[in-house]
């Protein structure tokens, strides 16, 4: 609404009581991207303790994601599972996936890169695969076609992190980290902090630092932590002894 000055002198009594001018606002403030709102919940069990919202645009729910494949999503697993018109495959030892060049190219630099320049795999159609095992390469060619995860369990989502990460499917990724972030517990947590370090994942190693330092006191009692300390690398040792310092001020010198 535009208004001027003589239309407001026009109407003085209404609009200017006692030479007051009252405006009455709606404001609507976009704050980006929410990252990072971690809540430790309890320290009492090995359940997940963290939760966070990672990032409001992708949040996912683990239980339901099924309930949302649309049509389209169900012919592309079709076509993936029954390997109509495929022009290409993916090899684990002795057996071989057959796969769409178009779709592959479309969701990961890496396969582009090796169809669409002068390599061996682009003259063959064929990518051997040495480093995955065959289920984390079905998971993840699924999310490759249809956007969607089938089984949200621990191992399984640091293995199909790695093959994200190998060949940059970067939404992947980011769900990958999004839900071991939002399932640290007690009995998993130095796991993740050598997983974290060893693929240099920086969120989920500041979420395992933050876990341990608000429930060192239920984490260090454990005997699976005393054992699994003993797989950390001294800088890493380091950096929990730092964390969990700095935010209870005590002193660890018992611990480590």
């Amino acid at each position: 609404m535009i208004i001027n000055k003589s239309k407001l002198l026009a109407n003085e009594n209404l609009l200017l009581p006692n030479d007051t001018l009252s405006v009455k606002c709606e404001f609507g403030i976009s704050l980006g991207t929410v990252t990072d709102q971690n809540v430790v919940t309890s320290c009492e069990d090995d359940t997940p303790l963290l939760k966070e919202s990672d990032d409001l645009s992708m949040t996912f729910n683990e239980k339901n994601d099924s309930e949302f494949v649309t049509e389209s999503q169900t012919d592309l697993k079709s076509m993936l599972d029954d390997g109509t018109l495929f022009d290409a495959g993916l090899q684990i030892g002795s057996e071989v996936i057959r796969v769409h060049k178009n779709i592959l190219n479309a969701r990961s630099p890496v396969f582009r890169a090796m169809f669409t320049k002068d390599t061996k795999e682009a003259t063959s159609n064929t990518v051997v695969i040495e480093d995955l095992d065959v289920d984390t390469l079905r998971e993840l060619l699924l999310y490759m076609y249809t956007d969607t995860i089938k089984g949200y369990l621990w191992e399984n989502m640091k293995k199909l992190y790695f093959a994200s990460d190998k060949y940059e499917v970067l939404s992947l990724k980011k769900k990958c980290v999004c839900f071991l972030k939002k399932n640290l517990s007690v009995s998993n947590v130095c796991e993740a902090l050598v997983f974290a370090d060893l693929h240099q994942v920086g969120d989920l190693m500041t979420a395992a630092l933050a876990f341990i330092s608000e429930c060192h006191s239920a984490i260090f009692v454990l005997k699976e932590w005393k054992e699994k300390k003993i797989i950390l690398h001294l800088h890493l040792r380091s950096c929990v002894k730092y964390a969990v310092t700095k935010k209870n001020q005590i002193e660890l010198r018992r611990t480590f």
